[in-house]
């Protein structure tokens, strides 16, 4: 068991299925790696029905995933938006910790990356990593390690920036990535 991950859990709730499981977690990425920003929004608006029903929702599926901190994160938070109450947003912190800490480990499970959505860093020229790096921050797309590294090291980026970028792109901070990549790409 991982710290936000019972994988043999999640593994038993797809009768054995690797291959399910590793779609479902790709699906949960796509379908929930704007959440925290959402729910942010939506709680900041003071709109506890939306902001409820989108805690509920991830709670369904970290409860059925093994996603265990996440599920009581979901479960407190949840319980206060069900009510209106303002003390919500208390609860918010924990809830974003838990659902950022369980993509990261979900995102490292997948290291592959679906060939839909990006091309082989491999493959890429200088303009065309730009292209397929940027393409992916704005998606929200995880970019995991090896291929981040292949990327920035087509774009041919000094130390300095090659490392600020990296973090940034780690700590899925994306919007702060993605400017700094723009900024690149038009001081070249």
């Amino acid at each position: 068991m991982t710290p936000y991950l019972d994988m043999d859990f999640a593994l038993k709730q797809v009768g054995g299925d690797q291959v399910l499981l590793e779609n479902m977690f790709k699906r949960f990425i796509q379908q929930y790696g704007q959440a925290n920003n959402d729910t942010q929004a939506l709680m900041a608006s003071h709109n506890w029905q939306d902001a409820r029903q989108l805690v509920h929702s991830i709670k369904g599926v970290a409860g059925n995933l093994g996603m265990t901190p996440l599920y009581q994160a979901a479960t407190d938070l949840e319980q206060l938006l069900k009510q209106g109450d303002p003390e919500a947003e208390r609860y918010l912190p924990a809830f974003v910790q838990a659902l950022d800490n369980t993509l990261i480990e979900l995102a490292g499970l997948n290291s592959t990356p679906s060939q839909n959505t990006q091309s082989q860093p491999n493959q890429l020229q200088d303009a065309n990593a730009y292209e397929a790096l940027l393409a992916s921050l704005k998606r929200n797309e995880f970019v995991s390690p090896s291929y981040l590294d292949q990327w920035l090291n087509a774009l041919a980026l000094d130390s300095e920036s090659h490392s600020k970028l990296r973090d940034l792109i780690c700590d899925l901070e994306y919007a702060q990535a993605i400017q700094l990549l723009e900024q690149v790409r038009d001081a070249s």
